[in-house]
C-alpha cells in the first residue's frame, strides 16, 4: 500500500460511523442510537421537544465557531452532515480543496483502534479527564490529522480534524490537540 493511500484508509475506518444515508426511507424513521449506558434506543432528536429548528443537531451544537477557526485558519466550514449522535463537515479555503472535521461514535473497539494508530506510526498521547480513557493521535508523515478517541459507557467516540485531502493550512500541533481535547471533553460530559 502506498503512503498516498493510507489517509484514505484512515478515512475509510471512520466512514462507517458517519451516517448520512440519502435514502428517502431513512428520513422517515428515527435512527437507532446506543446511549451512554450501552442500551440500544430509538430517538428522534436528542434535544428537548421545544427545539426551534435552528439547531445543527445535538453533537454539532457542541462545536463553537472559534474552535473551527482555530482548527482551520482562513477556511470556511460547509454545511454539516448531521445525525442524532454525529457531526461531520468539510472546510474549504478559497482554493476549494478542503479539510474534514467529524465527531462520531466509532465501531472499532478502543484497544483495536489504538493499536491501528500505533501500527501506522501515529504519535500517541494518553489523555486523562475525557471519558473513561482517551488518547490523542497526531498523524504520522503523510497523515495530516489530529484525533481524540475516547471511551465512555463502553462506546468509543472520535473527534478528528483531517487535513490530508486538501490544502487548508494546519495550525501548530498544540492548537490542534488543545482544541480537539476541549471539544471531546465537552462532548464526553454530555454523554
Amino acid at each position: 500500500m502506498t503512503r498516498a493511500a493510507l489517509p484514505l484508509l484512515a478515512l475509510a475506518l471512520l466512514a462507517p460511523a458517519c451516517g448520512g444515508d440519502d435514502d428517502s426511507t431513512a428520513a422517515s424513521t428515527a435512527p437507532s442510537v446506543v446511549d451512554s449506558s450501552g442500551t440500544n434506543t430509538t430517538a428522534a432528536s436528542g434535544g428537548d421537544s421545544g427545539d426551534s429548528g435552528d439547531s445543527l443537531g445535538p453533537v454539532c451544537d457542541l462545536v463553537n465557531p472559534d474552535d473551527l477557526a482555530a482548527l482551520f485558519p482562513g477556511a470556511l466550514p460547509g454545511s454539516p452532515d448531521v445525525s442524532t449522535n454525529s457531526c461531520s463537515l468539510t472546510v474549504s479555503p478559497s482554493t476549494g480543496a478542503g479539510a474534514f472535521f467529524a465527531m462520531m461514535p466509532v465501531f472499532t473497539p478502543f484497544d483495536d483502534r489504538l493499536q491501528i494508530a500505533t501500527d501506522l506510526g501515529h504519535t500517541i498521547s494518553q489523555l486523562d479527564g475525557i471519558g473513561e480513557r482517551a488518547y490523542y493521535a497526531a498523524g504520522a508523515s503523510g497523515f495530516e490529522f489530529g484525533e481524540v478517541v475516547f471511551e465512555k459507557g463502553g462506546i468509543v467516540y472520535s473527534v478528528i480534524a483531517d487535513y490530508a485531502l486538501g490544502d487548508v493550512p494546519m495550525p501548530d500541533a498544540a492548537t490542534i490537540q488543545d482544541t480537539l481535547m476541549r471539544i471531546a471533553g465537552i462532548w464526553a460530559q454530555t454523554l
